[in-house]
C-alpha cells in the first residue's frame, strides 16, 4: 500500500459516515417529527451519529480497500469521487429532510365542518367546556407526590391537584391498557365489553365510546396517543382526528443499540415530547380557523411503560447510585418481566434498584412534559373553561412479592391509579376525596357535567359534586396473557409449575379489604390497611369479611350484562410496524 493510501481512506470514510448519520438522522426527524430537545446531552448526540453511520462506515471502508491493483490515479480519483459525495450528502441531508419533514409530518387540522358560529381568536372559553383527558399509561399513583411518594417526583401533576379534586382511592377495572381504555371509555366493565385477551382483545362497534357520544353532542374530537394498541384494538372510534405518536420501523430497529448506551432522546422519549409538539400545533392551528365547536382531547403518554428507558440526562442522574449508568441500562435492556416472575425473580439487588430508578425517572420525565401540555392548554383553551381530567389506565409491579410488568394479579400497584379532575363550577380546587372511585365512572361524570342525563348503560357514577352517594365498593377483572405464559413455561423449566397463572381472576374491595378470586385458587383475602403489597392472605383471621366480599363479587358480577362475541367482527391485521411497536412493549405474541 502506498503513502497516499491511508490518507485517502480518511478523505473516504470520514465524510461518508458523517454524511449517512447525517441523512439517517435527520430523515428520522424528517419522517416522524421528533427533533432533539433540551434534555439531550453531547454525549448521546454524538453517540447516536456513531452508530448511525457504521453501516456508512462499512461501506466506505469497502470503497477505499477494495479493488486491489488500481494504479495510483485512479486510487486518487476515487478518493476524491468518495469525499465528494459525502460532502455532497452532508450538505443535501438537511434540506431533503427538512422538506420530507414539511411534506410528509405536518400535524393535520380536523376535517372542515359545515360554516357556523362566529370566528373566534384563539379556542375560547364556554358553556358548554372543552373536554381534555389525559391518561398517564401504566403510572403508579405511589409513585407521585400527591400520593405519598417522592416529593420531586411530579411537580407538574402535584401543582396541579393543588388546582383540582385529587380522589386518593380511585381503580382501574383491568390490569393491562385495552380493556382498562375500554372501561374507561364506555363506562362498562370488561365482562360487559369483551375488550379483553379471553376475547378479540378489542371493543365491538357495537359500543358507544365517549369520544363517539361527544361528537354526537358537538364536539370536535381529537386523539394524540403513544400506545399503538388503542387502534389495534378499535379505540379510535368517534375521533376525527387520530394521530398516533408512533416510531417509524426503521427507528424501531436502531433503538435497541442507541437505548443500551443512552442515545437521543428522540429514540428513547416514547412520544411525549412529540406530543408536547403536535398539540402545541394544532392548538394554534384550531384556533386560528375559528371553529365555535367546544373541543373534546384525548392524550395518552406512554412513558412509564416498559422498557424503561428514559432519555439520557434522567437516567444517568437515576443510575447514579445504582451501580453505574452502563450496568443499569443494561440491565433494563435484557430485563423481560414475565421471564423474570418466572424464574423467581432477579438475581442481583442491584438490578431490582436500576429498574425502579428508572421506572421513578420515567415518572419525572413524563411529569415535565405533563407541565408543558397543561401551559398549552391554559395559552390556548383557557383552564377554567376546560373540564380536565388526568388519570392512568393501570400501574406497573416493580417486584413487591416477586410480581412484575402488569399482568397475571389485580394488586393494588397495578389498579390503584391516580385520578383528578378540574373544573371549578363542580369541582373543589384543592380538594382529596377518600371515597373508592373506579374509570367506569368517567363517562357518567362528564354526562352529569356537560348537563345530560346519566345513561342507563353506565356501570359508574358521577364523581362531581352534589351528586349520589359514592360506591362502597370496587371491581377489577384479569384474563390470562397466555403468549406470556407460553415463554414463561420454557425459561421455567418442567419444575416450576405456572398453572395459577393461566386462570381468569376478579377482585372486589371496600374501604379496607381486598377479596381476590381466582378460578384455580379461589379466594384470598388482604388487609390492605397492614398489608400494602398483599403478601398475606388473612381470610382464616376473618371468615366473615371473606365470605361477605364472595356475596358481593358474585352479586355484582352476576348482574352485569355479559359480552356475547360478534361473529361479523372483522378481524384485526397487522402490519410490520405497528407489530414491531407492540412487541417493544411486551404485548404481540
Amino acid at each position: 500500500m502506498s503513502l497516499r493510501e491511508p490518507r485517502s481512506v480518511t478523505i473516504t470514510v470520514l465524510p461518508g459516515v458523517l454524511g449517512a448519520a447525517a441523512l439517517l438522522g435527520l430523515l428520522d426527524v424528517g419522517i416522524h417529527g421528533r427533533g432533539l430537545d433540551a434534555s439531550t446531552s453531547a454525549p448521546s448526540v454524538v453517540l447516536g451519529i456513531a452508530l448511525a453511520g457504521l453501516p456508512a462506515l462499512v461501506l466506505a471502508a469497502v470503497l477505499a480497500l477494495a479493488p486491489r491493483g488500481l494504479s495510483a490515479a485512479l486510487q486518487h480519483r476515487r478518493a476524491r469521487l468518495a469525499a465528494g459525495l459525502g460532502a455532497g450528502c452532508m450538505v443535501l441531508a438537511p434540506l431533503a429532510a427538512a422538506a420530507l419533514g414539511a411534506a410528509r409530518y405536518e400535524t393535520p387540522a380536523l376535517p372542515a365542518r359545515a360554516p357556523g358560529g362566529s370566528p373566534a381568536q384563539g379556542i375560547p372559553a364556554r358553556d358548554p367546556p372543552h373536554v381534555v383527558l389525559i391518561v398517564l399509561d401504566t403510572l403508579r399513583a405511589d409513585h407521585l407526590g400527591a400520593y405519598g411518594g417522592p416529593r420531586d417526583a411530579s411537580p407538574s401533576f402535584d401543582a396541579l391537584a393543588a388546582q383540582a379534586t385529587l380522589f386518593e382511592r380511585c381503580f382501574a377495572q383491568a390490569a393491562w391498557t385495552v380493556p382498562s381504555h375500554a372501561s374507561l371509555f364506555t363506562g362498562l366493565y370488561p365482562v360487559s365489553h369483551g375488550a379483553s385477551f379471553e376475547h378479540a382483545r378489542r371493543l365491538d362497534d357495537r359500543f358507544q365510546t365517549l369520544a363517539e357520544w361527544l361528537h354526537e353532542s358537538g364536539y370536535r374530537t381529537a386523539a394524540f396517543v403513544a400506545n399503538p394498541h388503542l387502534a389495534v384494538a378499535n379505540l379510535h372510534q368517534g375521533f376525527e382526528l387520530y394521530r398516533e405518536l408512533a416510531a417509524p420501523f426503521s427507528t424501531l430497529l436502531l433503538r435497541r443499540p442507541l437505548s443500551v448506551l443512552g442515545g437521543p432522546a428522540r429514540w428513547t422519549d416514547e412520544g411525549a415530547a412529540q406530543a408536547v409538539r403536535e398539540l402545541g400545533t394544532f392548538l394554534t392551528d384550531y384556533g386560528e380557523q375559528g371553529d365555535a365547536a367546544p373541543l373534546f382531547l384525548f392524550v395518552n403518554l406512554l412513558e412509564p411503560h416498559w422498557r424503561h428507558l428514559p432519555p439520557y440526562a434522567e437516567r444517568r442522574e437515576a443510575l447514579a447510585a445504582t451501580g453505574g449508568y452502563l450496568a443499569g441500562t443494561l440491565a433494563s435492556t435484557r430485563f423481560y418481566g414475565p421471564l423474570a416472575m418466572a424464574r423467581g425473580g432477579l438475581d442481583e439487588p442491584a438490578e431490582l434498584a436500576a429498574l425502579r430508578a428508572l421506572y421513578g425517572a420515567e415518572v419525572r420525565y413524563q411529569d415535565r412534559l405533563l407541565g408543558q401540555l397543561v401551559e398549552l392548554l391554559e395559552t390556548h383553551l383557557g383552564l377554567d373553561g376546560t373540564l380536565l381530567l388526568v388519570t392512568a389506565d393501570h400501574g406497573e409491579n416493580l417486584g413487591e412479592g416477586g410480581r412484575f410488568d402488569h399482568v397475571f394479579a389485580l394488586n393494588d400497584h397495578l389498579i390503584r391509579v391516580p385520578m383528578l379532575i378540574r373544573y371549578p363550577p363542580r369541582f373543589d380546587a384543592g380538594a382529596r376525596r377518600r371515597e373508592l372511585c373506579q374509570l367506569v365512572d368517567v363517562p357518567a361524570t362528564l354526562r352529569d357535567v356537560l348537563g345530560h342525563a346519566v345513561s342507563a348503560r353506565d356501570a359508574g357514577r358521577s364523581l362531581a359534586a352534589g351528586a349520589p352517594a359514592a360506591s362502597r365498593f370496587a371491581y377489577a377483572e384479569g384474563d390470562p396473557y397466555l403468549e406470556h405464559l407460553d415463554r414463561m413455561s420454557r425459561a421455567a423449566g418442567p419444575k416450576r409449575d405456572l398453572s395459577d397463572l393461566a386462570a381468569p381472576l376478579r377482585s372486589v374491595r371496600d374501604a379496607r379489604y381486598k377479596l381476590v378470586w381466582s378460578a384455580r385458587r379461589g379466594s384470598v383475602l388482604f388487609d390492605l390497611s397492614e398489608d400494602a403489597d398483599e403478601l398475606h392472605d388473612v381470610a382464616a383471621e376473618h371468615p366473615e369479611r371473606r365470605d361477605a366480599l364472595e356475596r358481593e363479587l358474585r352479586r355484582w358480577y352476576e348482574s352485569q350484562p355479559h359480552y356475547e362475541p360478534d361473529a361479523r367482527a372483522p378481524a384485526t391485521a397487522l402490519d410490520d410496524a405497528v407489530r414491531a411497536r407492540l412487541e417493544a412493549l411486551g404485548y404481540a405474541p
